[in-house]
């Protein structure tokens, strides 16, 4: 429900692009995720010409194509995008999502922890003191939330042009499986599309932050101090030593170990050991 934003109603795009009298908006998506008349960006540094021909949604892209109604080209498609979400925030147009408010009579939630609406807690979970909980949160069952934690936070996204800046808004939420502990002051942001994910029975240590749209997998260790980028995909089973950071978009496959203090700029193999700046796979112990 959160990877296509729909608008109340629709929006003409001649109001930003003079020569697109008949184009409209009824919702806001991305490339894996929208419908016909989704507004969706694409930069020339992932995708290719061939990757937007069957696309029927309004494109934004600097990839030079063939004519088309549905495809506006501009130099900065990030940041033109960014502007019209601006646009459409400031009109009021925008329909949030929300899900069912249902937080189990077995969790033990203090009294001064901050927690907002349209939740979602399972049974005999345990949120601390001073903890955050934003809308659209999940948590599973048998979750121990630990004091100061924030869940479901926007990350740090923005947009520059001369000497203006653009918030990058964020639509998404978090869901967090069974079993799962958050230790203290570690920050969880949520997607700006769809969910950032924590896996069942996750371990994370203090001081710890996940960036928007990660995907955390089952029985993974991330001890303190460890910062994983937006969009990175960690498998089953890995471990994460202290001060570990994780560059955003990477995959960190199943049974990996990343040692302590190593800076991560290349997606990791499976069952292998990397450590260092940048980190480097070790094998047969060297």
């Amino acid at each position: 429900m959160f990877d296509i934003i729909k608008l109340k109603e629709k929006f003409y795009l001649n109001k930003i692009f003079k020569n697109k009298t008949n184009l409209f908006i009824k919702s806001i998506g991305t490339i894996n995720k929208y419908d016909d008349y989704s507004l969706i960006f694409i930069s020339k540094q992932k995708y290719s010409a061939e990757s937007i021909n069957n696309i029927k949604a309004i494109i934004l892209t600097d990839i030079v194509t063939k004519k088309r109604n549905n495809v506006i080209f501009t130099k900065k498609p990030r940041l033109t995008f960014c502007k019209i979400l601006n646009i459409l925030i400031k009109k009021k147009l925008i329909k949030y999502p929300m899900i069912k408010n249902e937080i189990s009579n077995s969790s033990n939630i203090s009294e001064s922890a901050d927690v907002g609406e349209n939740i979602r807690i399972g049974k005999n979970s345990i949120v601390e003191k001073g903890v955050i909980i934003h809308n659209n949160t999940i948590i599973g069952s048998n979750c121990h939330i630990k004091s100061g934690a924030i869940i479901g936070g926007e990350c740090f996204s923005f947009e520059r042009e001369n000497n203006k800046t653009y918030n990058f808004p964020y639509f998404g939420n978090v869901v967090i499986g069974n079993n799962v502990e958050i230790g203290s002051n570690s920050l969880i942001n949520k997607s700006n599309f769809g969910s950032t994910r924590i896996g069942n029975n996750t371990k994370i240590d203090n001081l710890v932050q996940i960036a928007h749209n990660s995907k955390i997998g089952e029985n993974v260790t991330i001890t303190s101090s460890v910062q994983v980028g937006g969009g990175v995909v960690i498998k089953n089973n890995v471990w994460i030593c202290p001060s570990s950071s994780i560059m955003s978009g990477l995959k960190i496959e199943k049974d990996a170990y990343i040692g302590i203090g190593s800076i991560v700029i290349k997606s990791v193999r499976k069952n292998s050991r990397v450590f260092g700046n940048p980190a480097r796979e070790i094998k047969n112990g060297n």
